[in-house]
């Protein structure tokens, strides 16, 4: 089931929403505490799913069988983890491994300057293990309570305004966090003998005020979720706001959720521009029996993942919380040498028997140095500003970002001369226009002032010190190729195909890894582009001119750019009915890495078998059709990964398709059914629209198979009518 429309909000309403409400609340404490799960932490923190594959390898190597394939997503990972590390202490050792050097990430960067000013909330509620939070809150200098173990829940006041971190699953600081199932199930449970439990401390926060869910995946059965479905058995004081990281991340929230009334689910809105160009297709046929063959792979796109996927990721929802409730710097930020001056002094023995100049470390010394630094610096800048108003203009560039005032750090960004700033001011103006990056405006148009900004400030820097030119060509590089992206959901396709050609002109010639991937990357663009446009054959060269260029590479990037290229080869051969060429490609797949176990070069395969097929289909070699779709579910059928799956479900979808044309209607209906047997319980899109079909076509087939036992009883009755007549007339 989906929520009903109007609980369904775009960003900007739902974050109104919660100002309103915050600014109407007359209690002193915030309204809500905040949810957040490991999307706060990436790209610091691994995601689940990575470790799932990490540890999955573990345990292969030490000889444990596959029997996951069909688990849901938490049995998967607890399967995977502890067949990895069956003793707690190497899981925890592992995951420390992970988490403790990492860095912190830009949207923990955010949430603690949220919380430091307790305006929408003051404490955080989380299942990950990682202390980036802590990290944050100790960088601005922001004292804070944590608990990670039910014996600490008792630090918790929720009646107090200072800031309090809770890591429901504990932390990897030690062996007894909880991350199996089984752990997780046991944490989630109340208990008869205590209230010291984290499902009671949950309960309690849950009382009077509402979670923003944000980065969390909900894991059904945890106990997070376990409180949450507790607690909506009667209403809440102020709604409850989940921000989903992908539309198709709705979909898989457990019904209890979305039917709730006081449930608010946060979505993103399309963007304000579609491709208006038609794609080409090859034909679809229809046979006997309504054969309807789908297309295993149209061109596949090589356009930026975050333009195609559409995330909404934490640090855009937290940047549009604090631009709305207008967020000062940070202190640490605005006077960062007084702030280190001040922490000094706050922190040393200021006692009259021991005063600070006695101390063994002598720390007076090191403020007294930090304060005439200041002093110096101060001194300085107003020199500089009675000179010239740059670093005034920088500042309030610079400013703008740390407010999430992006659009407006960016207008002002052009109202400079880049090419007639100096060396230190370019410098800085750049790392404002990479922080700004960061976080993609939803207008296209905006997008692309931002890229164009990036590419201007790159070019002029790089000139000017040829020493980390590398470094920022890479940057530069990134950038051209999501210009060309965002030029081409603009409808401006020609305008994208001259930026990927200025790519391959400036880093065509490099042998830096980043740089040659981005000239594929723009090459395989290219000649997407060049098919919507319908020019098919001069697809085919700029494909050629990639398998020509990196043909040969080891690296995995290149490789997965040759596999695609000789797919979308593959599929402009099909537009142009040139079918025997295209099948040849699609065997040259397999053959160059049929053998691979990456994720990425393993879904190629799958799609050139796919591919392969269904040309077979189109030429009436319907029974060699059969035996490739067979092939694919031999290589494939065990796979875990959705990826993979789909193109599985989507290979006995057209198994089905070619058995009815061939009016074998028991081995279709056996195929249709087998679908629905592996993959009934899926809730992943792709997956599911393969089931869907399959339900429908089983309906058909049995249809059909009714109507053509029917026609062979009356024939048979009617020749036996004949035979009856024939023998009485004797």
């Amino acid at each position: 089931m989906q929520p009903t429309p109007e609980r369904q909000l775009n960003l900007t309403t739902a974050v109104k929403q919660i100002y309103q409400a915050c600014k109407l609340n007359d209690d002193e404490k915030p309204p809500f505490f905040f949810i957040v799960g490991a999307g706060l932490s990436v790209p610091s923190i691994p995601l689940a799913a990575q470790i799932e594959e990490e540890c999955k390898q573990i345990a292969l190597d030490f000889g444990h069988k596959d029997t996951a394939a069909y688990l849901g997503p938490l049995e998967r990972y607890s399967f995977w983890f502890e067949n990895a590390f069956q003793q707690r202490i190497h899981r925890q050792k592992y995951l420390r491994k992970k988490m403790e050097k990492s860095p912190i990430s830009h949207a923990t960067l955010r949430l603690a300057h949220l919380l430091s000013e307790k305006k929408v909330a003051n404490i955080v509620v989380t299942p990950n293990f990682d202390d980036l939070i802590t990290k944050a809150l100790h960088l601005f200098g922001i004292p804070h309570i944590i608990c990670d173990h039910s014996q600490t829940v008792e630090r918790i006041d929720t009646e107090s305004s200072d800031i309090q971190i809770i890591h429901v699953h504990g932390t990897y600081w030690f062996y007894d966090c909880c991350n199996l199932k089984g752990e997780i199930n046991t944490q989630a449970q109340p208990s008869e003998q205590t209230t010291r439990t984290m499902s009671a401390l949950l309960d309690n926060i849950l009382t009077r005020r509402s979670p923003l869910v944000i980065g969390y995946s909900g894991w059904d059965g945890d106990g997070i979720m376990s409180a949450l479905k507790r607690r909506l058995t009667s209403p809440l004081p102020y709604r409850l706001y989940w921000f989903c990281y992908r539309l198709s991340d709705l979909e898989q929230l457990p019904d209890w959720l979305k039917a709730n009334g006081d449930v608010f689910f946060v979505i993103l809105e399309q963007p304000p521009a579609q491709q208006k160009i038609s794609k080409p297709r090859w034909t679809k046929r229809k046979g006997e029996g309504n054969l309807e063959l789908t297309l295993p792979l149209e061109e596949k796109s090589f356009a930026d993942k975050p333009i195609e996927e559409k995330i909404l990721p934490a640090q855009k929802v937290l940047d549009e919380i604090n631009k709305t409730f207008q967020l000062g710097t940070p202190k640490l930020l605005d006077d960062p040498l007084g702030f280190l001056a001040k922490h000094f002094d706050l922190s040393l023995p200021q006692d009259e028997e021991n005063p600070k100049e006695t101390t063994p470390y002598f720390f007076s010394s090191v403020i007294r140095e930090i304060e005439q630094a200041r002093e110096c610096m101060s001194s300085k800048k107003n020199e500089s500003l009675l000179e010239t108003q740059l670093e005034f203009k920088i500042d309030e560039i610079r400013n703008a970002v740390r407010q999430s005032q992006y659009n407006h750090a960016i207008k002002k960004a052009h109202e400079l001369e880049i090419d007639q700033l100096p060396v230190k001011q370019l410098q800085d103006l750049w790392d404002v226009v990479l922080g700004a990056t960061n976080v993609p405006s939803e207008k296209l148009e905006e997008q692309l002032s931002t890229y164009e900004l990036l590419i201007q400030c790159g070019v002029t820097l790089s000139r000017q010190i040829p020493e980390n030119k590398i470094p920022i060509q890479i940057h530069v590089a990134k950038a051209l190729g999501k210009k060309g992206s965002t030029l081409s959901l603009l409808d401006r396709p020609e305008e994208g195909l001259a930026v990927y050609d200025e790519v391959v002109t400036r880093f065509g010639q490099a042998t830096e890894l980043a740089l040659r991937e981005s000239v594929a990357w723009a090459l395989g663009n290219k000649g997407y582009i060049l098919g919507i446009l319908h020019r098919p054959e001069d697809g085919l060269a700029v494909y050629d001119e990639i398998v020509t260029r990196f043909g040969q590479a080891t690296e995995l990037a290149l490789r997965e750019q040759v596999a695609r290229a000789l797919l979308n080869k593959g599929v402009a051969l099909g537009i142009l009915d040139r079918h025997e060429e295209g099948l040849t490609l699609y065997d040259e797949v397999v053959t160059r890495f049929g053998e691979a176990t990456e994720l990425a070069l393993r879904e190629s395969v799958a799609w050139a078998l796919g591919n392969k097929g269904y040309i077979l289909g189109i030429l009436d070699r319907h029974e060699e059709s059969i035996a490739v779709y067979d092939e694919i579910v031999t290589r494939f059928g065990q796979a875990t990964e959705s990826a993979i799956q789909k193109e599985v479900a989507r290979a006995l979808l057209n198994k089905g398709f070619s058995l009815k044309f061939l009016k074998k209607l028991n081995p279709a209906l056996a195929t249709f059914t087998q679908i629905l047997e592996r993959f009934g319980d899926s809730t992943e899109p792709g997956i599911r629209q393969q089931v869907d079909k399959a339900i429908k076509e089983l309906d058909k087939t049995q249809t059909l198979k009714k109507r053509k036992a029917s026609i062979t009883k009356k024939t048979k009755s009617s020749k036996k009518t004949k035979t009856d007549k024939t023998t009485k007339k004797k």
